[in-house]
């Protein structure tokens, strides 16, 4: 588990602590509260060393429950405010990429610039456009194996799924029919509106997960 699981598991469990304690100071308050009002309900001893002492006793009771009814109150605001902090872990979990996710657009981000560099050289350069092709169409085939983190939510999940899916599809037909696509424009024009694709969705990506395509082409 992540820093973020263990926060999280530990920001719940110290907040029902603070819920039942908070339960337990808010019952003796009541009790300290009751035995109060039975107090003042009495009519005050005549004697003056007993009406001190009856005086000094409601004085403690006030004082008890006061003090009773903020660490109530302290122990219910804190448990709040630690589920609002275990959940907005949670969330931001949820919403935010793991190293090895990013690592992989990073890497899908070099690779489809620089294949679409590749397959516009292919008229000027065909030897050198091939050898580049095979080897960036293979490393885009390597992203079959690519699964997005399944702490990320259902709706991210499915589009860097999508994203990985593309890429590797993209990469093993370019490799099966390296031939037609060096010898044939309209083999060739298919494929760069493939690209196009998987750059749509790959913006879709970076805009999803807040990354700046300027970073992104700094890092490879």
């Amino acid at each position: 588990m992540s820093i973020i699981d263990w926060l999280f598991i530990a920001f719940i469990s110290i907040s029902i602590l603070c819920g039942v304690f908070g339960v337990v100071s808010l019952i003796r308050a009541v009790g300290s509260n009751r035995e109060l009002k039975k107090l003042q309900e009495m009519s005050p001893p005549k004697m003056k060393k007993k009406k001190r002492l009856w005086m000094r006793k409601i004085k403690l009771l006030m004082i008890k429950r006061k003090k009773q009814q903020k660490t109530a109150l302290f122990l219910f605001l804190l448990g709040l405010l630690l589920v609002a902090g275990g959940f907005g872990g949670r969330y931001y979990q949820s919403t935010a990429l793991s190293k090895e996710d990013t690592a992989s657009i990073v890497t899908g981000y070099y690779l489809t610039t620089e294949i679409e560099k590749q397959l516009a050289l292919v008229e000027e350069d065909p030897s050198r456009a091939r050898t580049n092709i095979t080897e960036l169409s293979g490393r885009m085939a390597s992203f079959g194996v690519k699964r997005a983190d399944g702490r990320i939510n259902v709706e991210g999940q499915r589009l860097l799924n999508r994203y990985y899916k593309q890429m590797k599809e993209f990469g093993l037909n370019v490799t099966g029919q390296m031939e037609p696509l060096m010898t044939d424009e309209e083999v060739r024009a298919s494929y760069e509106t493939d690209l196009k694709t998987i750059l749509e969705t790959q913006k879709k990506v970076t805009k999803y997960f807040n990354l700046k395509e300027d970073a992104l082409s700094k890092r490879e």
